[in-house]
């Protein structure tokens, strides 16, 4: 076959995020995951072999932290917003 499971997977995260609004017109927004998400198990064919062995490595594609920050200014009239995201090191 050209695909297989990988079996299972274990994941671990929190997340929070935050606004304030010191003034009607100005709007901060932040927000930040933690995500830890491993390979339970390697992969294996039908006899059981062990394919690839990836039991204990970070999933593929999934970073461990992501963040955002945006502050918006709306007057009604004029409106602005900027917006910065991070997002750590992934694996492929």
């Amino acid at each position: 076959p050209l695909l297989d499971n990988v079996g299972d997977v274990r994941s671990i995260g929190a997340e929070i995020g935050v606004q304030w609004q010191p003034v009607d017109e100005f709007t901060l927004t932040g927000s930040y995951a933690y995500n830890s998400n491993t390979y339970e198990d390697n992969v294996v064919n039908r006899a059981g072999t062990v394919v690839q062995a990836i039991e204990g490595r970070t999933v593929v594609d999934s970073p461990e932290s992501i963040a955002n920050i945006e502050a918006v200014f709306d007057t009604g009239v004029f409106y602005a917003r900027v917006n910065g995201t991070y997002t750590s090191q992934r694996f492929f």
